[in-house]
């Protein structure tokens, strides 16, 4: 089922919100340090992973992956229980 791609944000453990439908990839950085990537590579924000609570570094990585990769496809991602707001 397509939705419209414009109605999905993910919440940063910052509190900032970022829309999926502008990340085209998330890169990995030797501090531990994840960062979303946009049109031409450019950085659309940066986060520590860890700082979401309950959840392991790499776990949240491939959660974010595979709803970037959800979007990209035309599909609804599943927001992992771990990232919803307190």
């Amino acid at each position: 089922m397509m939705y419209r791609k414009s109605a999905v944000f993910v919440p940063l453990p910052n509190g900032d919100m970022v829309s999926l439908t502008n990340v085209f990839g998330l890169k990995a950085l030797p501090d531990g340090r994840v960062v979303l990537l946009g049109e031409d590579s450019n950085s659309l924000a940066s986060f520590d992973p860890e700082e979401y609570s309950g959840v392991l570094r790499d776990e949240a990585i491939k959660a974010l992956r595979r709803m970037i990769i959800d979007v990209s496809e035309g599909k609804r991602p599943a927001l992992p229980e771990w990232m919803a707001f307190e």
